[in-house]
């Protein structure tokens, strides 16, 4: 089985066998003293081997490309949510909005109650 490594002077590229690893010969380039040394090999990533995932999804009624979080097709108009998410969210963000407008206010009063 053929090898390949670099030599420790030059860089230069050499070719051997598997066999030969460990012994010194001269570099056919710089014709110094080399080590052959077997190139390590290192697992693949594991990351390499899954496929990554879609974010998009075909709609069941009309094929048409949609994402995953989506709560209805643009195309057919097809309703996709889960009602009780759509809920809970459009409160979460009206409560966020509310609080912010809150804190706004007082603060526009705690800046006029200071100047009196």
């Amino acid at each position: 089985m053929i090898a390949k490594c670099t030599c420790q002077n030059c860089g230069g590229h050499l070719e051997f066998d598997v066999e030969d690893t460990g012994k010194e010969i001269e570099c056919p380039h710089c014709h110094q003293t080399t080590l052959l040394r077997a190139p390590f090999h290192t697992a693949p990533p594991k990351s390499a081997s899954k496929q990554p995932v879609s974010r998009m999804i075909a709609c069941p009624d009309c094929a048409h490309a949609i994402s995953r979080d989506a709560w209805f097709c643009f195309e057919c108009g097809r309703f996709h949510g889960n009602l009780r998410k759509i809920v809970w969210s459009v409160l979460g963000w009206a409560a966020l909005f509310a609080a912010v407008c809150a804190f706004i206010g007082y603060l526009i009063s705690a800046m006029f109650s200071a100047g009196q």
